[in-house]
C-alpha cells in the first residue's frame, strides 16, 4: 500500500522537558500520550471531512473519496515520543491521496467508464485536503501539551 506520512517533531525542548518531568510524576507520558491521541483523532476527523467534501463531477462515482477518507488513521510509537497520521490507499491509487492535495495542478486521468477520455483532475481545496489542515491544528497541538504541562507545574508547586 502507498502511504502519505505527516511527522510531528515536537523538538529537543519538549522531549527534555517530558524526561526531566517523568521525575516528578510516573503519570506524565501517559498524560501527553493522551493529549497527542486526542488531539490527533480531532485532526484526523477533520481531514476525513475534508475527502469526503472533495467535488466530484458526473452521474457515476467510484467511492474514492470514502476510500481516501477511510485511509487515514494514527500511527503513534509505543512511547508516545511522535505520532504520524497517515493516509493508506491500494497500490493502484497510491498516488491519489498526493494528487487530491496538491493545491497547484492536480493530475490528469481517465473518465470513469470512458477510458478514451482524459480530464484534468484538480484539488477541491486550494490547501488541500491533508497537509494544510493538519498543519492548522499546531495550535491545537501546543495548546494541548501547554495544559498537560500546566497541570503537570500545579501539581508539583501543589506538593512544594
Amino acid at each position: 500500500m502507498a502511504e502519505l506520512h505527516i511527522w510531528a517533531n515536537f523538538g529537543n525542548d519538549v522531549t527534555r522537558v517530558i524526561q526531566a518531568l517523568r521525575l516528578q510524576d510516573k503519570t506524565l507520558p501517559a498524560k501527553f500520550r493522551k493529549a497527542l491521541r486526542d488531539t490527533a483523532e480531532h485532526s484526523i476527523r477533520k481531514v476525513r471531512a475534508e475527502a469526503l467534501d472533495l467535488p466530484a463531477h458526473g452521474t457515476e462515482h467510484t467511492g474514492v473519496r470514502r476510500r481516501l477518507a477511510r485511509g487515514v488513521a494514527l500511527r503513534m510509537a509505543r512511547d508516545g515520543s511522535y505520532a504520524r497520521i497517515i493516509t493508506q490507499m491500494p497500490a493502484d491509487e497510491g498516488g491519489l491521496p498526493r494528487g487530491f492535495d496538491n493545491p497547484t495542478g492536480g493530475w490528469w486521468h481517465p473518465v470513469h467508464g470512458h477510458a478514451d477520455r482524459m480530464v484534468n483532475q484538480l484539488p477541491g481545496s486550494p490547501d488541500g485536503w491533508f497537509r494544510e489542515p493538519i498543519a492548522d491544528d499546531e495550535v491545537i497541538y501546543r495548546n494541548a501539551f501547554m495544559d498537560v504541562l500546566e497541570d503537570a507545574a500545579e501539581m508539583i508547586a501543589a506538593a512544594g
